[in-house]
């Protein structure tokens, strides 16, 4: 089980790359970087969830895959939040 300082740090590192994806839109940031960046914004909210939930994801795939299973397939996120992080 993961430890509850994760969800905290993770909900952090979404906020980070959030802040680098506005930053990068309103630069000269390329529209790559934009998206790269707030895919990693779904991505670390996505890993936060699973860990409040209690899960411990050991891989990137993990936490795409359990994002699925536990969270979409719970009706927790929509399937279009689930497609977002599978179809990237």
């Amino acid at each position: 089980m993961p430890e509850p300082e994760y969800v905290t740090e993770e909900f952090e590192q979404a906020l980070f790359a959030l802040a680098n994806a506005e930053v990068l839109q309103n630069g000269d940031g390329s529209d790559e970087a934009v998206v790269n960046r707030l895919y990693y914004t779904c991505f670390h909210a996505a890993q936060a969830v699973l860990y409040a939930k209690g899960l411990d994801p050991t891989s990137h795939r993990g936490v795409v895959n359990l994002f699925g299973q536990e969270v979409v397939l719970e009706d927790e996120a929509s399937r279009d939040d689930g497609r977002l992080l599978l179809d990237f």
